[in-house]
């Protein structure tokens, strides 16, 4: 059930609300939003980019990490980034190749997921291959479950406390003492 109730509807002065969502009618956010925030002007729309901005984009984001693709990973890529060329879905697909593609992999062999959605599921199921379902599914579950959010004392104090996390990990290492491992929690939100 769509539930936009904790946006709220009057900010303070100076304060903005960003917040991303998408045109199609399945997803039935933007709508609600429109109903909850009256008023067209409150609202932008973000064209597709063009390839050569996909490219662009997508250039800018390799650099900051000292990387970049091959010409046959670069026709890889914007193959997928014609299907859906907005601007998340290109964010997203470049962290997807910065995690999963190396230059020796054969152009044969690399995918990005066909949507912002498929990609952000891709991490989350290499993410659960890695710690296990359990562990994702909790630790994500009490992130969003925070009214204000959680602070990492906080969600550290909460994952020790869950025993069936606690109980899963004592089987997979030695836990001094019966607390959720802060390197553990370090390497899980690195994913």
């Amino acid at each position: 059930v769509l539930s936009l109730s904790r946006l709220p509807l009057e900010l303070p002065a100076n304060v903005h609300l960003l917040t991303s969502t998408s045109g199609e009618a399945v997803f039935r956010c933007l709508p609600e939003l429109q109903n909850r925030l009256k008023g067209r002007e409150k609202f932008v729309e973000v064209p597709d980019l063009s390839v050569d901005e996909c490219r662009q984009l997508a250039e800018e984001r390799l650099q900051t990490y000292g990387r970049a693709l091959t010409e046959a990973q670069w026709a890889a890529f914007l193959d997928t980034a014609d299907l859906c060329s907005t601007p998340q879905f290109v964010t997203l697909s470049v962290e997807h190749v910065l995690r999963f593609w190396t230059s020796q992999q054969n152009v044969d062999d690399l995918s990005i997921p066909a949507t912002s959605r498929d990609v952000v599921f891709s991490v989350l199921e290499r993410v659960e291959e890695r710690f296990g379902w359990q562990l994702v599914n909790h630790a994500l579950g009490y992130v969003t479950a925070g009214k204000h959010g959680l602070s990492e004392p906080e969600l550290l104090d909460i994952l020790s406390c869950d025993e069936k996390i606690m109980d899963e990990l004592s089987l997979k290492m030695t836990l001094p003492r019966r607390r959720f491992p802060f390197l553990l929690w370090s390497e899980l939100r690195q994913a």
